[in-house]
């Protein structure tokens, strides 16, 4: 039986969440409960993001020390909103293009499960394996507890990043092409 977070049994729950991510992805998907609400989701996003910051400050010697309120009163609260957000979008995409159940609030734990390997973000090159490793989990989530087919689970996931990045290359683009066709303000001499 797979281990699942909970609030009432914080470090066991999480340490036993963690090794059978790790260990038995596929089992822990396909066994994992229905979400009754957002609270033990949003906690242990919270844990994924807000543990790696702490972590890669007490190892560069508090060099980041002075910028640990930004990150955890800015981009925790924004990454919880682009969280439940992409939670709603997996949730519709499982509806529309899949014959497969997933509420949003499962999504959202889906999510926060998946991104258990961000654990160990702080680590150099580490955390572009532990990326990747993200993907991967969110795609077997989608497979094993909504019933998605593997290629539809793909599509799901990767057709709105491959918008994004294309937008953003469009985007870049025409900021160049903006830029460089600008008049030229006149330098003007200090002296």
């Amino acid at each position: 039986m797979a281990t699942y977070f909970s609030t009432t049994d914080f470090l066991g729950s999480l340490a036993g969440a963690v090794r059978d991510v790790f260990t038995r992805p596929t089992e822990f998907f396909r066994q994992m409960p229905q979400a009754t609400s957002y609270k033990e989701g949003v906690i242990l996003l919270i844990l994924m993001l807000a543990l790696p910051i702490l972590l890669g400050i007490l190892f560069t010697g508090g060099l980041g020390l002075h910028l640990m309120p930004v990150m955890l009163l800015v981009a925790i609260p924004f990454a919880l909103a682009a969280a439940w957000l992409w939670a709603w979008y997996l949730s519709w995409a499982v509806h529309r293009f899949t014959s497969g159940q997933l509420s949003t609030m499962d999504a959202f734990q889906l999510y926060a499960y998946s991104n258990i390997p961000s654990l160990f973000s702080w680590v150099p090159l580490v955390n572009v394996v532990m990326g990747v490793w993200s993907i991967y989990l969110e795609w077997k989530g989608l497979t094993a507890y909504a019933g998605v087919s593997g290629g539809k689970a793909l599509m799901i996931i990767f057709v709105p990043l491959i918008v994004l990045l294309v937008s953003g290359a469009v985007l870049a683009i025409l900021l160049g092409v903006y830029l460089a066709q600008a008049p030229q303000p006149p330098v003007e001499r200090l002296f």
